[in-house]
């Protein structure tokens, strides 16, 4: 399971290759453990030009919830899975379950 600082090294690793969008907005889901993750990652990316960060799940994150129903993220039925992508101009951090969006 990669830690968060693991996410933040593959986030900088992207960035060269995305457009400039600003600083970033993390916008998690309803659930507090996905509110607790997006705030971390928020302050963690506080100086750094880079595009918004969705954090939660399909039931509990509406941007996420169109997305997988645009095209599915890998997801096991463990609630520690997560999948995280980079579609439309923004990083999308999904988990199976809110801890899975955290982890």
């Amino acid at each position: 399971m990669p830690s968060p600082r693991l996410i933040l090294l593959l986030i900088a690793a992207l960035l060269p290759f995305l457009p400039a969008a600003g600083l970033a907005d993390v916008i998690p889901g309803s659930d507090p453990l996905e509110i607790t993750a997006a705030a971390d990652l928020r302050e963690a990316l506080a100086d750094i030009d880079a595009p918004d960060i969705h954090v939660g799940t399909p039931a509990t994150h509406d941007a996420i919830a169109t997305q997988q129903k645009a095209q599915p993220f890998t997801l096991t039925d463990n609630p520690e899975s997560h999948h995280i992508a980079f579609r439309d101009g923004a990083v999308y951090i999904v988990g199976a379950s809110p801890k899975g969006a955290m982890n």
